[in-house]
């Protein structure tokens, strides 16, 4: 399981527009919880959960990952299923993986990931359909043993839960 700090940034091709992202972020092969802004993302790659903390508020709906912006885990595991490896870069202690689409319909169309000598990921840097580009980068970033704890949502009993799931 990798924990990082870190910073996403999402740049929208059409407008120009920059939305920023720092937080907190675990990735295990089909999991990912991020802490930002007081708000918790947990998604298992069948479910997701966002509590929202100033509104004391749970969204929990069925996890469609063509509707995720930051799916981190997806490039991390079975990346050969979606993925094929087009290029390996190496400079100094970086190495960059480009990795393109066997299917024309995914989502993103290119991605980038630079690891470091430790195979730490440094930064992700995703292009999708739109032209939209999805940069992440990640400070402190190391693996820890698998903990299922860390992939728990917890939120006051007195939150106000919607469950889209119905």
């Amino acid at each position: 399981m990798l924990h990082a700090l870190m910073t996403h940034e999402l740049i929208d091709s059409y407008t120009g527009e920059t939305q920023v992202i720092s937080g907190e972020l675990w990735i295990s092969r089909d999991k990912y919880k991020i802490r930002a802004d007081r708000q918790v993302v947990l998604v298992d790659g069948e479910i997701s959960m966002v509590y929202n903390e100033r509104q004391n508020k749970l969204i929990i709906s069925e996890y469609e990952p063509e509707e995720d912006d930051f799916a981190p885990s997806r490039f991390f595991s079975d990346t050969d299923e979606l993925f094929r490896v087009d290029e390996i870069n190496t400079e100094g202690d970086q190495t960059e993986i480009v990795l393109r689409p066997d299917d024309p319909f995914e989502i993103f169309t290119e991605v980038f990931i630079r690891l470091n000598a430790d195979l730490t990921p440094d930064e992700i840097r995703a292009i999708d359909q739109m032209e939209n580009h999805l940069i992440t980068r990640f400070a402190e970033a190391h693996y820890m043993d698998y903990s299922a704890a860390v992939f728990v949502l917890e939120y006051p009993e007195n939150a106000e839960i919607i469950d889209l799931r119905k």
